[in-house]
């Protein structure tokens, strides 16, 4: 039963409750189509499960000023990848080669513009947060005033 006021402009079973009754029976129909497969349930993931990257001696101060314990295999290399092994942070080196284009995912924006900047690479900038993806593969030669875009989430 649908109430409505009693001089309302719609009131008739066709144009109130005719399209009510139309998305019910229409979603009551889709769960029960012969065959019909559904999509694998979307969990979110697990916030014990990270990986970032960035200039290493930042790394190190923000785990050393909050009292993390962490594993770095970093080897003193200038940029490293952060992820999680056994609920425990490691750092592990990210190799950055002259003239290539490197791999800015798990980025900030201040680290991923310093790297590329400094390779003479004009960047293109969409979104906040950390980068997600980037137009020209990592590994790539770079070519000088070449332009890249990055994408953020």
């Amino acid at each position: 039963m649908i109430k409505t006021k009693p001089h309302a402009a719609v009131h008739f079973g066709a144009a109130l409750a005719g399209p009510v009754f139309r998305e019910i029976a229409t979603k009551l129909y889709a769960q029960y189509v012969q065959g019909r497969k559904t999509a694998p349930l979307q969990l979110t993931p697990d916030s014990s499960s990270y990986q970032y990257a960035g200039y290493s001696s930042d790394v190190n101060n923000v785990f050393s000023t909050l009292h993390v314990y962490y594993v770095d295999s970093s080897y003193k290399n200038s940029w490293s990848w952060i992820y999680n092994n056994s609920y425990k942070p490691v750092m592990k080196d990210e190799k950055i080669i002259k003239n290539t284009v490197p791999d800015v995912k798990n980025m900030t924006l201040k680290d991923a513009l310093y790297l590329l900047e400094n390779m003479n690479l004009k960047v293109v900038v969409k979104g906040k947060g950390k980068v997600v993806a980037q137009d020209i593969l990592p590994g790539t030669s770079a070519n000088k005033n070449q332009t890249i875009t990055l994408l953020l989430n």
